[in-house]
C-alpha cells in the first residue's frame, strides 16, 4: 500500500467519523425552551432551599454553642464537687 492509498484510507476513515457525528447531532432533540425555563425555576428552588439549609444550620451550631456554654460550668461544678 502506497502512502497515498494511507493516506486516502485514513481520510476515508475521518469523513466517516465526520458524517456519523454531523448525523448525531441531526438526530439530537432540540432543546425546548419551555423545559429549559422549568429547570432554571428547579434549579432556583433547589439553591434557595439550599441556602435556607445552611442559614438553619448556621443558626442550631450557634444554639448548639450557647447551650454547651450553659452546660460546661455546671459540668465543671460537678467534677469539683
Amino acid at each position: 500500500m502506497s502512502d497515498l492509498d494511507a493516506l486516502e484510507e485514513r481520510i476515508g476513515a475521518a469523513m466517516g467519523r465526520i458524517k456519523a457525528a454531523v448525523d448525531e447531532a441531526r438526530a439530537a432533540p432540540k432543546e425546548d425552551p419551555a423545559a429549559l425555563r422549568r429547570a432554571e425555576r428547579i434549579n432556583e428552588a433547589l439553591r434557595n432551599r439550599l441556602k435556607e439549609a445552611e442559614r438553619k444550620r448556621e443558626a442550631d451550631v450557634a444554639q448548639l454553642d450557647d447551650l454547651i456554654s450553659q452546660l460546661r460550668p455546671l459540668v465543671e461544678e460537678g467534677e469539683h464537687a
